[in-house]
């Protein structure tokens, strides 16, 4: 597990549109891909979060001393409540997919 001290505010993050072609390697299909940093974790911090139009879903992924999470992955949540809390990055990403799906509905 991490080991951190206190609890992240996800809405006070910086992040930042992603390099054209980031993750289309691995799927083709995912639109709104943004990343940033958070301190305080050495050289790893990378967080990246994504809207995935296969599924309709936003997803977090989140390295921490080269080990990477994802907030599809049940068994990785627990990750994802120590540094942020449980109700907070849920309703970030609920939040995250709305705003994806309503930019779709207006095109």
């Amino acid at each position: 597990m991490i080991n951190i001290d206190t609890t992240i505010d996800i809405t006070s993050l910086d992040f930042t549109d992603a390099p054209h072609g980031f993750g289309t390697e691995y799927n083709g299909k995912i639109a709104n891909i943004f990343t940033g940093e958070m301190t305080g974790f050495g050289d790893h911090g990378d967080l990246i979060i994504d809207y995935n139009l296969d599924f309709g879903r936003a997803s977090l992924a989140l390295n921490i001393g080269g080990t990477w999470y994802d907030s599809t992955s049940t068994q990785d949540w627990p990750v994802f409540d120590k540094c942020f809390g449980r109700a907070a990055w849920q309703e970030f990403l609920a939040d995250f997919e709305q705003e994806c799906q309503g930019e779709l509905d207006d095109e």
